[in-house]
């Protein structure tokens, strides 16, 4: 397996599994995720998130084919007086294809993240998952992320 930084080429492979999570985000959380147009609708969003400054996609390639992809942007806490400043790490998404799940291309690219996060001076690395997504808990808190903070939400009676 290689574990490299996102290419154009790569277009095909990475809208495949950015549309298996979508799908999957819609169906559980319908009232934030809407239902996903087709394959490459995305793809200049993922494209953007590598270019900008501070953002890289990286992908797995096992066989060819890109097995998982993981978006992750870094920057500075904001500059406020109750704040400790520090360089920080964001995971916006890791995604493994159904077929090549548990066989280690997740942790990979978590720990090629890591890498580039402490390359960087980053002294945190965090992100954040919808309580529906059990088994992506239990793959974070396997890897010794905590829970630092809830993120709760409440409709509004229109």
């Amino acid at each position: 397996m290689e574990i490299r930084y996102l290419k154009d080429s790569d277009k095909a492979g990475l809208c495949k599994l950015s549309h298996q999570i979508n799908k999957q985000h819609f169906e559980k959380e319908p009232k934030y995720f809407c239902n996903p147009g087709k394959e490459g609708d995305d793809w200049e969003f993922w494209k953007n998130s590598h270019e900008k400054e501070g953002g890289f996609v990286l992908v797995a390639v096992l066989n060819e084919e890109i097995a998982g992809f993981v978006a992750a942007e870094m920057s500075d806490m904001p500059n406020l007086p109750f704040l400790n400043p520090m360089k920080r790490c964001r995971i916006a998404t890791i995604v493994v294809s159904r077929k090549c799940q548990r066989r280690g291309i997740g942790t990979a690219m978590y720990e090629s993240v890591y890498k580039i996060a402490k390359e960087y001076g980053a002294s945190d690395l965090n992100l954040e998952v919808f309580s529906f997504n059990r088994s992506a808990i239990a793959f974070y808190e396997k890897l010794g992320f905590i829970n630092s903070s809830h993120r709760m939400s409440m409709p509004i009676a229109l």
